[in-house]
């Protein structure tokens, strides 16, 4: 069978070259389309089910109502595959608008007559599929993703001006594909994919991720996203770029009988067409505090990149604080790279890694059936107040929730939600402040009946 993408359009099943939808169509004048994305691997669906509830759930959001049911969208996603002799495809289902009244630009969407189309494709890559397995090169961007409270973003559309800017961006500076942050500056979403993250580990470590509601939990390293080990980098030529992003790491010290030290795996990346030695200093130390990196100098090849790790401690709380008068509890040290450019010593780039000296803690967490739902009680060990709180809320479908506080002056901090009958796996995450390090509790499984 010759393979050709295929398209479901207006009710017939063509070659998708020849579906054309009107230029006064509400997809064209204002993306007022809904969608979702399946792939299939070796003719087999990953979860069609779940993705149709989630296509369907979108467009109940935005009030459109495809005239196909359930069952026929997931006949015609299996057909468009078929016909298509694709093994490894990704088929896009998509709910309509539909034209305004008259064939005008503008009208009363509630009198449009809502459509459907589906076409399958062949499986593609986010990355270059070359850099699938050692590692792309991502860009956070300056762009913004659009908040949820002008676009709902869990209706899955195709408002994506703010996505193709970002794209832009990070092709301009040589990236493999963008990142964009929500407006209040956490990271939302790949330019066109998902994102787990592992932030300052890469080989397998324990994480954690804030997430969003999802229909399922994806299994990392298999399906559905991509993996981003955010290592702030060396490497623009422009010295004055705190800005951005990836330039930009926090770390705790969480105390003991002394602070433990804090560790950053970083890569010098030479922005330079030559092979360049590249020294490596530290600066901005408070008197207390102590950085090193496992190389005082690298060579660079071309172009290159080659991986340095600095360590950071505090005498704060130590046997040896004594001899100092005062030791901050927070400190802003700056890795730089510097090299001779020209007979001139100059920056490459730098790394800003505040680095907090705080307390360890504790969670315990208790959660118990309440009034419509499940009351979660954690405290901190030792008690420390304001310290936020986020309690996450697995349900045996692997949908996921997050409940959110602070603690009080008990180091204690009491949220519920409404959830119905089942059983849940639930757990606590607190925040880094300036008295307390992050930390996680034990997972415990609790029953709403």
């Amino acid at each position: 069978m010759a393979s050709e993408s295929v398209a479901f359009f207006e009710g017939k099943y063509m070659p998708l070259k020849d579906a054309r939808i009107s230029i006064l169509d509400p997809v064209v004048t204002k993306s007022d389309v809904v969608f979702d994305v399946v792939s299939a691997t070796d003719r087999t669906f990953f979860r069609l089910g779940d993705h149709v509830e989630r296509f369907e759930a979108s467009c109940a959001k935005v009030r459109i109502n495809p005239p196909v049911s359930t069952d026929e969208i997931k006949r015609i996603s299996a057909e468009c595959v078929h016909r298509s002799g694709f093994d490894d495809a990704c088929v896009f289902m998509c709910g309509t608008r539909g034209l305004y009244r008259g064939g005008a630009a503008l009208g009363d969407p509630r009198e449009c007559d809502n459509g459907f189309y589906a076409y399958a494709v062949p499986y593609y890559y986010v990355v270059p599929q070359e850099r699938i397995k050692t590692g792309a090169h991502v860009w956070i961007a300056e762009t913004r993703r659009a908040p949820n409270a002008a676009i709902d973003q869990l209706a899955k559309n195709f408002n994506r001006m703010d996505l193709t800017k970002g794209t832009f961006e990070a092709l301009d500076h040589g990236a493999d594909a963008a990142v964009l942050l929500s407006t209040q500056g956490y990271v939302a979403e790949g330019a066109g994919f998902n994102i787990w993250i592992v932030e300052g580990k890469t080989q397998g470590d324990s994480w954690v991720s804030t997430r969003e509601k999802f229909d399922w939990t994806p299994d990392v390293a298999a399906h559905t996203c991509l993996i981003v080990a955010i290592m702030p980098q060396f490497g623009e030529i422009e010295p004055h770029n705190n800005r951005a992003q990836e330039n930009v790491a926090n770390f705790d010290s969480p105390g003991g009988s002394s602070h433990e030290p804090v560790i950053l795996d970083a890569e010098v990346r030479s922005p330079f067409s030559v092979v360049r030695k590249v020294d490596l200093v530290v600066r901005g130390l408070p008197e207390g505090w102590h950085a090193v990196v496992d190389h005082a100098w690298t060579w660079v090849e071309p172009k290159g990149a080659k991986a340095v790790r600095v360590v950071a401690w505090t005498d704060l709380h130590s046997p040896r604080a004594h001899e100092r008068q005062q030791i901050p509890d927070v400190a802003f040290p700056r890795v730089e790279g510097w090299t001779n450019f020209d007979h001139i010593y100059v920056p490459i780039g730098g790394i800003l890694m505040p680095v907090k000296a705080n307390a360890r803690v504790e969670i315990n967490l208790e959660a118990r059936p309440g009034p419509g739902g499940l009351v979660v009680e954690t405290v901190l060990h030792p008690a420390i107040r304001d310290v936020p709180i986020a309690v996450e809320v697995t349900s045996a479908r692997g949908e996921s929730l997050l409940l959110h506080g602070i603690t009080d002056t008990a180091g204690r901090c009491l949220v519920q939600g409404p959830f119905p009958p089942g059983t849940y796996r639930v757990q606590a995450f607190s925040a880094s402040t300036r008295a307390a390090a992050e930390a996680a509790s034990a997972r415990v499984t609790a029953i709403v009946p």
